[in-house]
């Protein structure tokens, strides 16, 4: 959970060194440095480190690492860093160094809203991962019985592959009969893990399942995904990026969709 701030008012300072016939930029809060690489595995914007003075990518660094060292909370940081830019950093001095006090008091007044998505993300986060310790447990307290070898099952012709959309013939979870589900992941023995259009992650479907509750619409060609969890696959979706998968409809052509990590 984001920790609260214990001051609004900030001493920050870049500097810019030359080595060579290249320019060198770092940040300080309160006499801190920044760390660049800390900023970079959250979203990478500028490999190349920090910039400010305009409206750019590296800017957008300098943003992003700047409000998790005030912060000190991930989810506050991806929710305010672009507008941190907007108000603060594209308006230092360009190519020069600087020393400046800011006051973040009107600033998280005016961005009230962002924090509040904030929270809310943070606790969905938290609740999945709940949701996924508990399954670990769960699998190591009950390990499943061994079942002897058996040869591979043989999928009917009709079992879906990955990147079908198909129509739902049932209602599951909060998705109506009718909705519409992307196939996302497909296991062993032609099972296949679906999406609905609503961010509804059904779970795993054997062959005969998915022929007695699925219907064929259409297939996205060239659709690649990799599933690694649970709570990657909610982010992606919040993300938008099945959206196109979804947006097919009769009489268009033919949609092309890579998502791979």
């Amino acid at each position: 959970m984001m920790s609260p701030l214990t001051k609004t008012t900030f001493l920050l300072e870049g500097r810019i060194r030359q080595q060579a016939s290249e320019l060198f930029y770092s940040l300080y809060v309160d006499g801190h440095e920044i760390d660049l690489e800390k900023s970079l595995a959250v979203r990478l914007h500028s490999p190349d480190g920090f910039n400010w003075g305009y409206g750019g990518s590296g800017p957008a660094q300098s943003a992003l690492a700047l409000c998790l060292f005030i912060f000190d909370n991930t989810y506050v940081a991806q929710k305010l860093y672009q507008s941190f830019k907007e108000t603060f950093v594209a308006r230092w001095p360009q190519g020069q160094s600087f020393y400046r006090q800011i006051d973040l008091t009107d600033f998280l007044i005016d961005h009230r809203d962002k924090l509040r998505e904030a929270t809310v993300w943070e606790a969905e986060e938290a609740e999945m991962a709940g949701w996924q310790a508990l399954e670990t447990a769960e699998s190591l307290l009950y390990p499943p019985d061994p079942e002897p070898p058996t040869p591979p099952a043989v999928a009917p012709a009709t079992a879906f592959k990955l990147g079908d959309v198909v129509v739902v013939g049932r209602a599951f979870l909060d998705s109506p009969a009718g909705a519409l589900a992307l196939v996302y992941d497909v296991y062993a023995g032609d099972g296949v893990s679906v999406i609905t259009s609503e961010g509804d992650d059904l779970g795993g479907f054997a062959p005969d399942d998915q022929q007695r509750y699925f219907t064929f619409s259409h297939h996205v060609p060239g659709f690649c995904y990799v599933f690694k969890s649970v709570t990657y696959l909610q982010a992606d979706w919040r993300n938008g990026l099945f959206r196109i998968a979804f947006a097919k409809t009769a009489g268009e052509p033919p949609v092309h969709l890579r998502v791979n990590r």
